[in-house]
């Protein structure tokens, strides 16, 4: 098997033997969400996954994301919020096994018995000096407390799930003509040019409001026109658990104390951001702040209180913000730090840049692309519409949403070329696309293309078998799950 297959195969596997094995033999249990033991967990069709497999499963996961936690300063993966994440994950990795299994019984799919004894046989951990050690293979089975006949069925399910995906991925196949369309259109560069900004009057009748009128609009609008004091707060949050003396890291001057060192540097800072960035600190982050705000996203509603009333992140004169973080300190000895990322002070907004200019703005900018697009060139003169020069762009090497709207539109002739827009910067502009060129794709180019091409269409097999098996699967929750079950 390839490296190419190998990838996919970790892609599209939902279910693996490993996952089942090694749930079996979990040291511990943790009962966090269910409250009577005795009911099941989930039934999928005929299948029925107990609380105790469930359980087992959920702690497997808990364990994996634990070892892939990037900062254990910072993060605490025994919050409620981190904990509810891994369980719905269980639930789904669950859900996605069980229907592959079943589609596997159910098409009646096959593998040979010597398949599976290379499997087994093939095993380092059943192997001494590079031979099958049969003392080995009993005491492993001992571990698990399963006979070789449970084991083998769950080999069995394993390999039939495994050759299934091959067989995916070894029947897709892509036809020559097709192989030519795929490769002329990546090979494509296309030839735009960039407008300077568009500078058309958004109201054609602008002549025609007066004083008045822009008084009543005012007084009609004025919630949407005077845009309050507001600000958005980055922090990092230290549980008790994972420092022993948080006021000792604080007042200790140390190249190595994490926190002294944010703590006494400023924000943009390069240390501060490389502190931040060296040891893979979380940051959290809140949306747009008013003094008026009572919840916000991440951020506990006390704390937001106190940040508000106390204007702690503020100097004292409250017409600046402060450049060094700050510390509170909660009742249970976690540790916030934090500081102002960004600061609106408050102002009116002016009366032709509201929501409704901007909707007239881009109608008559859709008036215009439309017409030069129809061929109209009086136009072009009319609104003295005058471009740089030309930039070349290639498919596959660069990501962005200009680039995505560039190969979306429809291929220029010779006499007219495309027209479109594009908002950047705060401004709109007009994009010319008058050619394509075509540049000569080397043997590896081609390869990785077309093996992309044959990968995402083999996933899309496969999500697609799995949204059918969904569609038709009876699934139940037990009484302690479905609160938090997942469409």
């Amino acid at each position: 098997m390839n490296k190419k297959k190998s990838k996919i195969y970790n892609i599209m596997l939902l279910g693996t033997l490993s996952i089942i094995f090694i749930s079996l033999i979990l040291p511990y249990i943790n009962v966090f969400f269910f409250k009577n033991t005795s009911d099941y967990a989930i039934k999928i069709n005929n299948q029925t996954i107990s609380q105790e497999e469930f359980i087992k499963k959920y702690n497997l996961e808990y364990i994996k994301q634990k070892k892939n936690t990037k900062n254990k300063i910072t993060t605490n993966i025994n919050t409620n919020n981190y904990l509810l994440k891994i369980y719905k994950k269980t639930i789904s990795n669950i859900i996605q096994e069980s229907l592959l299994k079943q589609y596997i019984i159910k098409i009646n799919f096959k593998i040979q018995d010597l398949d599976i004894k290379n499997y087994i046989y093939s095993q380092s951990k059943f192997q001494t000096n590079y031979c099958f050690d049969i003392n080995k293979y009993h005491q492993y089975l001992n571990i698990l407390q399963i006979s070789s006949n449970e084991y083998i069925k769950k080999i069995k399910i394993y390999l039939k799930i495994q050759k299934f995906l091959e067989n995916i991925y070894d029947t897709d196949f892509i036809l020559e003509n097709e192989k030519k369309i795929i490769l002329k259109l990546f090979s494509q560069i296309r030839m735009v040019q960039k407008s300077h900004p568009i500078k058309i009057k958004s109201f054609h009748n602008e002549k025609n409001i007066n004083s008045k009128k822009i008084k009543k609009y005012f007084k009609n609008n004025v919630n949407e026109l005077i845009t309050k004091e507001q600000f958005t707060i980055n922090y990092i949050l230290i549980h008790k658990k994972n420092i022993k003396n948080i006021h000792k890291n604080i007042q200790k001057k140390n190249q190595d104390n994490i926190i002294y060192t944010l703590l006494n540097n400023k924000i943009t800072s390069p240390l501060f951001k490389k502190t931040i960035k060296k040891n893979k600190i979380k940051i959290f982050y809140t949306p747009w702040i008013t003094n008026k705000s009572k919840k916000s996203k991440n951020l506990p509603s006390k704390i937001l209180k106190y940040i508000i009333k106390s204007k702690l992140l503020f100097k004292k004169n409250n017409t600046s913000i402060k450049k060094y973080p700050t510390t509170i300190k909660t009742k249970k000895n976690n540790l916030y730090i934090l500081w102002i990322k960004k600061y609106q002070k408050q102002h009116i907004k002016n009366i032709l840049n509201t929501e409704q200019t901007q909707h007239k703005y881009q109608k008559t900018l859709k008036n215009i692309i439309y017409k030069l697009n129809s061929g109209s060139q009086i136009l072009l003169n009319k609104i003295n519409l005058k471009f740089k020069h030309p930039k070349y762009y290639f498919r596959f090497n660069t990501n962005n949403k200009l680039t995505k709207i560039i190969f979306s539109q429809p291929s220029p002739t010779k006499r007219n070329s495309v027209y479109f827009s594009f908002y950047q910067n705060k401004k709109f502009y007009i994009y010319k696309f008058s050619k394509i060129l075509y540049f000569k794709l080397t043997s590896k180019q081609k390869k990785i293309i077309i093996s992309k091409f044959l990968e995402l269409h083999s996933k899309a097999i496969f999500n697609t078998i799995l949204k059918n098996l969904y569609k038709t699967a009876k699934i139940l929750y037990g009484s302690s799950l479905k609160q938090y079950t997942i469409v």
